[in-house]
């Protein structure tokens, strides 16, 4: 999708932002690829920031997801690869969901005409209520914990302890996406073939990836305009 979307641009100056870009490997691809988009990576870590190589085409911004520092009508694609679950508020779970959803309709004002946002998520579904192992996992990590028990939990795999994590099921992703106003054009579901948490009472997880447009009748020449469901193992 990304790819015909930008082969049929070609020789037009895009503009593509990577929300929590790291390293920057996505905007390194990118602009290796395609010498006419201008990239812009943006993370919220100075660390991070600073491991990324100089390259034509790419800008870093450090910055908050949460308040993203862009003019209306930016974008022609937004990236964000494993963003949402880390935009943690510590009022609630409700509010934490709220955030996600705020985030998500945030974006729209970002992108111009035809534009394009890329998903890739987590998803986590529990063996008695879907969403009851993630809910767990969002309580455990934000408690204000001592260091010494903060550590211990870190050893034990729980990595966000005191910091924070919400994963979502494959219901509440999609729930996202509809409530904010997104049409999924392609979606990708890639299980986890095996994992460790299955022994902890997590039967389903894996990656979601989707490709979303928040004007669906204008990008009908890159999906159908109904959600085109894939599935990996």
């Amino acid at each position: 999708m990304i790819e015909q979307y930008l082969e049929a641009h070609t020789g037009q100056p895009l503009s593509v932002l990577d929300v929590g870009c790291g390293a920057g490997v996505f905007t390194d691809l990118l602009v290796s690829k395609y010498p006419t988009v201008r990239a812009y990576g943006l993370d919220s870590s100075i660390g991070m920031l600073a491991r990324n190589v100089p390259a034509t085409g790419k800008s870093l911004v450090l910055g908050d997801a949460k308040a993203l520092p862009f003019r209306t009508g930016s974008f022609d694609l937004i990236n964000l690869d494993t963003v949402m679950h880390h935009l943690v508020d510590f009022e609630g779970y409700q509010s934490t969901l709220g955030a996600i959803e705020h985030f998500m309709t945030s974006l729209r004002g970002l992108l111009k005409p035809g534009g394009f946002v890329i998903v890739r998520e987590i998803y986590h579904e529990f063996v008695l209520r879907e969403n009851l192992g993630t809910r767990l996992m969002y309580e455990l990590s934000t408690l204000r914990l001592p260091g010494m028990v903060a550590k211990l939990l870190k050893r034990l795999g729980l990595t966000t302890a005191n910091a924070g994590v919400c994963f979502l099921t494959r219901k509440q992703w999609r729930a996202v996406f509809r409530q904010t106003g997104y049409t999924p054009l392609l979606l990708i579901d890639k299980p986890w073939a095996s994992h460790y948490l299955r022994i902890m009472g997590f039967r389903h997880s894996g990656d979601l990836y989707y490709t979303l447009s928040p004007d669906a009748e204008e990008n009908a020449s890159y999906g159908d305009g109904k959600e085109a469901v894939q599935s990996a193992v």
